[in-house]
């Protein structure tokens, strides 16, 4: 027997997604790209991080996810960690890359190192 909260498209789930969409747009911050893309220019690992959740969601820009990808290896490079995971999804699931399982388990097993 399933539960509301387990089944992904239960009236009940679907309703809490759209809620936590409608919140996410009408409380969201403005994403200065600019700024951000000036602190990754200059090595902020943080702000490279960022910038790829920015790609991968479409927040302020067209979604892209190979320039995603670009950001989150510059960040893991410098050994940021939730970049390597980032990583790690995005080869799971085979956004911006070929889904590739392996390298997927290898980035989060990185990211556990940090």
């Amino acid at each position: 027997m399933s539960t509301p909260y387990k089944d992904s498209k239960s009236p009940f789930v679907l309703l809490i997604k759209w809620v936590r969409s409608l919140f996410r747009k009408l409380f969201k911050k403005p994403v200065d790209v600019q700024s951000l893309q000036e602190k990754a220019d200059a090595g902020d690992r943080d702000a490279q991080h960022e910038l790829g959740l920015i790609y991968t969601r479409g927040e302020d820009v067209r979604q892209d996810d190979i320039r995603a990808m670009e950001y989150f290896r510059h960040a893991a490079d410098g050994g940021h960690a939730e970049a390597i995971y980032t990583i790690g999804c995005l080869y799971h699931h085979g956004r911006g890359v070929s889904a590739d399982l392996k390298a997927a388990i290898e980035c989060y097993g990185g990211a556990e190192e940090f």
